[in-house]
């Protein structure tokens, strides 16, 4: 007896079935369908694409899919078009599948599911260059699309309420982004090191921006903030070292700690008078900054303004309530005149004391030399003099370009044995 083509309307596998009977049971899934459903949905749904996969080939499973998860893609195209029974994309289902280029989601699925433990849906996904979600994801989880190296732009379509935690962490070729007015909350590190991403602007509907949202986002040149944010978390923009201008909006409560630490082409700040609370290194390493307007009572904390106090002592509270001066002015003069360390050799050379090589250069120190002996000498020899070198010749131009130049080199080599640029807790 001759066998028909079918496709399973449960899981959408593709079949070969006897149609003289009424009925079959889905070898995959093991879902009783009627044999003229599933017939009809073949010839309704199967599309052949060149270049794309088949729901299932030979005798092993492109897609693993139960109950509407796609828990694993173990197919070889480069293009892949997931079947349409799927609802929801498993917190690995692509998991370091290098090799694919893009992928089209169907509109059943609602939802990309959370990773963890440095793994994701599509973390990994190194020549990933385009993706398609459809309007009815809601959620895209965290670490999603971390580390896909070669994405170029995504559209978040307006069905998505949350993008999770670290979920396109480390896509530095990420130019754009369209963040629609559906989304409530952007998760900590949602976009951190996505050193492409020229700009951005954060609908009225966000709620909440997690810490190091934007960090290490160093093509960042202007972000509007909405006036839906009460706070700005800590690290948000830290190490944004193109961010010219920022709109801090009068719902504005609290600056978080190093929420702009690193914005060294940052030359002046409105601070509203809605800001209850500037935390610590808030603005440190802005060594652009000249003009602060202060028009409230903020509390601030020690090194709020940082090094950028030590390395740029002409800095000017151009606007200040009498309250403010009477309260904070003399502990901002002191802090000023003070401040003696913190701006080592490293900091000096690139000009700002969170950014990229300086980071990269933090991980060597806490993650190779400070495990030797030897490399806690060097450590502890390093902090007893590189301080006094950059207070005598730091502004100098002999000496960054001293430096500077066996400093590149070094960074190199150790971004390629894999030492991240990003921001994170360091021991010093």
């Amino acid at each position: 007896m001759p066998l028909v083509q079918a496709k399973c309307t449960n899981c959408g596998a593709n079949l070969e079935i006897d149609n003289t009977k009424d009925a079959a049971i889905c070898p995959y899934c093991g879902t009783a369908f009627i044999v003229e459903k599933a017939i009809n949905n073949y010839n309704t749904t199967n599309q052949i694409h060149a270049g794309t996969v088949n729901i299932y080939g030979g005798n092993s499973a492109d897609f693993v899919i139960r109950g509407g998860v796609l828990e694993k893609y173990n197919g070889a195209a480069t293009e892949v078009v997931v079947p349409n029974s799927v609802k929801i994309i498993g917190c690995e289902a692509f998991l370091n599948c290098i090799g694919i280029t893009s992928v089209v989601l169907p509109d059943s699925v609602r939802e990309i599911r959370d990773g963890s433990y440095e793994r994701g849906a599509f973390a990994g996904c190194t020549t990933l260059i385009s993706i398609v979600i459809p309007n009815s994801v809601q959620k895209i989880g965290s670490l999603a699309f971390k580390d896909c190296k070669s994405l170029t732009s995504v559209t978040i379509p307006d069905s998505v309420q949350t993008i999770g935690v670290r979920s396109f962490d480390g896509c530095g070729s990420l130019t754009s982004v369209n963040i629609p007015d559906s989304v409530q909350t952007i998760g900590w590190g949602a976009f951190s090191g996505c050193s492409s991403l020229a700009s951005v602007t954060i609908p009225t509907s966000v709620q909440e921006i997690g810490g190091c949202a934007f960090s290490g986002c160093s093509a960042l040149t202007s972000v509007t903030i909405p006036t839906s944010v009460q706070k700005i978390g800590g690290s948000t923009f830290s190490g944004c070292s193109s961010l010219a201008s920022v709109t801090i909006p009068t719902s504005v409560q609290e600056i978080g700690a190093c929420a702009f630490s690193g914005c060294s082409s940052l030359t002046s700040v409105s601070i509203p008078s809605s800001v209850k609370r500037i935390d610590e290194s808030a603005f440190e390493g802005c060594t652009a900054l000249r003009k602060v307007k202060i028009d409230g009572n903020p509390e601030i904390s020690s090194g709020t303004f940082g090094h950028t106090v030590f390395e740029k002592p002409d800095i000017q509270i151009v606007e200040a309530s009498e309250e403010w001066k009477k309260k904070n002015w003399g502990a901002f003069k002191n802090e000023q005149q003070s401040r003696n360390g913190g701006c080592y050799v490293a900091t000096a050379v690139y000009g700002s004391y969170d950014c990229p090589e300086v980071w990269t250069l933090r991980r060597f120190r806490d993650n190779m030399l400070d495990r030797t002996w030897y490399g806690r000498a060097f450590i502890r020899a390093y902090y007893a003099v590189s301080p006094t070198l950059v207070r005598w010749f730091g502004t100098t131009g002999w000496f960054r370009s001293l430096f500077k130049a066996p400093l590149d080199r070094f960074v190199r080599k150790l971004r390629q044995r894999g030492v991240q640029d990003t921001p994170y807790q360091d021991k010093y």
